[in-house]
């Protein structure tokens, strides 16, 4: 082709030009911008229209044309966080999923759930944090357990929900444990999670986190900071102590 058939289309270009519905064929110099239903000839400039699939500029256009149909991700437990892409969402650090896979939980049973999954994720990425010696991202973490605790422990009260008195008990001490996780110590911080780890501990045992999300949740023990921990993978990561004794550990039990 000329000059005039570009090898692509810019995002620009895609925006201020469009494929009208039922269009098979264009003119090649893509400045005319013309498109019919039926073969014939350019009434800008007279050369023959070709099919779509024909010309590179209009075939990339096709091909863009999608791309204007932005798919939205948003934050479980934050739906007004919202990004044209995956990521983490900037208020608790969970990860950001398509919005039309986004739950909307009618019942107590099911928002108590949804709460203990809410926790799971956090929990299991603060201890991925600790575990890696960082303290990026931990009281983002912390922050999300401490609201998704705090939410958990409104449904405790509702007629439908028949638990324990131990849940409320620890999901009190869960969200107590994790407004002290700041961020900024990763020493205290991991004396803080020997208490948070305690009453996760409890609440699995009440509450199993989604099963095909969790297959097996393994619980650890370490004997130096006499803590537990859980992990949703078998081979072990001592949050306590990091990289010095990552493999310090005893299994305890497979949820």
């Amino acid at each position: 082709g000329g000059p005039s058939e570009a090898p692509g289309v810019s995002r620009a270009a895609a925006q201020a030009m469009q494929i009208p519905e039922g269009a098979k064929y264009t003119c090649p110099m893509q400045e005319c911008n013309v498109f019919s239903a039926e073969p014939g000839r350019c009434d800008v400039c007279g050369m023959k229209l070709k099919p779509l699939e024909e010309v590179e500029w209009a075939r990339n256009l096709k091909q863009a044309e999608p791309l204007e149909a932005i798919a939205e991700f948003v934050c479980p437990m934050h739906p007004d966080e919202k990004s044209t892409q995956t990521g983490t969402c900037s208020i608790c650090g969970m990860q950001l999923v398509p919005v039309d896979l986004l739950v909307h939980p009618q019942t107590a049973p099911a928002k108590v759930a949804a709460q203990m999954d809410f926790i799971t994720e956090h929990y299991l990425e603060l201890s991925r944090l600790l575990a890696s010696d960082t303290t990026l991202g931990v009281a983002l973490n912390a922050l999300g357990i401490a609201s998704a605790a705090e939410n958990l422990s409104k449904q405790l009260h509702d007629p439908g929900v028949e638990l324990a008195a131990e849940v409320a008990v620890a999901a009190e001490q869960l969200r107590t444990a994790a407004l002290k996780t700041t961020g900024r110590d990763i020493q205290a911080d991991r004396v803080t999670f020997v208490e948070l780890s305690a009453a996760m501990r409890t609440l699995i045992q009440y509450i199993r986190p989604d099963k095909k999300r969790w297959p097996k949740l393994y619980i650890y023990h370490c004997p130096m900071s006499k803590g537990d921990w859980i992990q949703s993978v078998e081979q072990k990561a001592n949050p306590y102590y990091g990289f010095k004794m990552l493999r310090c550990g005893e299994l305890q039990a497979t949820k």
